[in-house]
């Protein structure tokens, strides 16, 4: 018998052919498979990624600003609030700030942008104060813009309390 089953062809009798001990087998006996065709074709696959990094983005010194305790008629010493934007737009950007009215009762915020004079800050409906325009993309770590957040004058007299409002800087590539 063919060794391996009958499915040994090294072109040497000896080598391919055995002498078993006598198993009869007729036409219902399963044949030996002695492997398949060859593949007419083969796959494989390799995973794909990419990071994509957004056009506009924007980053805050702080994201919490307290002036913690004052009395009527303080003036609280303005807090940094560095706004750092990258931006990949060719056409440059336009950084924005507003911010809502305190509550319960509104006091008067203010921004100096660069350490120039402080600004009243708006409140929408009004329109939202420009803080810089750069022309061109950010440079690698992006464009920094110091400003300070403080009062554009002394604390009015309000019924004493905690007093919350929100700045919303804007980013307009």
């Amino acid at each position: 018998m063919r060794a391996g089953d009958g499915c040994t062809d090294t072109d040497s009798n000896p080598a391919d052919f055995v002498t078993p001990i006598p198993t009869p087998r007729n036409s219902s006996s399963t044949a030996a498979s002695c492997g398949s065709a060859p593949p007419s074709s083969v796959s494989q696959t390799a995973g794909v990624d990419i990071d994509i990094q957004p056009v506009l983005s924007l980053a805050l010194e702080r994201q919490t600003i307290s002036f913690g305790t004052a009395v009527a008629g303080d003036t609280p010493a303005p807090i940094s609030e560095q706004v750092t934007v990258v931006s990949n737009g060719a056409t440059g950007y336009t950084l924005t700030v507003h911010r809502s009215a305190f509550a319960p009762q509104d006091l008067p915020l203010g921004i100096s942008l660069n350490g120039g004079a402080t600004q009243p800050v708006p409140i929408p409906p009004a329109p939202d104060l420009v803080v810089g325009t750069k022309s061109s993309p950010s440079a690698g770590n992006g464009d920094p813009w110091p400003t300070s957040i403080g009062f554009t004058g002394p604390l009015p007299v309000v019924p004493p309390g905690h007093y919350t409002a929100t700045l919303t800087y804007t980013l307009i590539g």
